[in-house]
Order: C-alpha cells, then structure tokens, then sequence
C-alpha cells in the first residue's frame, strides 16, 4: 500500500535554510523510527512557498510503500 506523509515548518524568508534543515531532521528521524514499515520511498518532494509578506512555508512530501 502507498502512503504520502508530509513534514511542514512555517518561517521567514531570511530563515529558510535552517527551517529546511528542522524539516529534514523531521524526516530522518520518522525514517528510522518507521524502518521496519516501509518497504521502499516511491518519491520525495521539497517545496518553500510563500504565504505573505516575508513569510515562507517549507513542505517535504514522502511517499512511499509499506510492508
């Protein structure tokens, strides 16, 4: 069975990078602590987009199959 989770942090513009770092940790550790049900990552996506003035949402969508 496929299945999408998605990890989402909102941030500034000029803090982005370490919001994607924050999300990316996010991953990891969901990815270890779930190594046993996931069979293989279909795909992975990164998106920052804007929400206002100077305000930024960065989204990582994992999709993959479980066991």
């Amino acid at each position: 069975m496929k299945k999408t989770t998605y990890f989402k942090k909102m941030c500034s513009y000029n803090t982005t990078d370490n919001t994607i770092d924050q999300i990316i940790n996010q991953r990891d550790t969901f990815l270890e602590n779930n190594n046993d049900r996931i069979a293989k990552i279909d795909s992975e996506d990164l998106r920052v987009d804007s929400v206002g003035n100077n305000q930024a949402v960065c989204i990582i969508r994992l999709t993959y199959f479980l066991k």
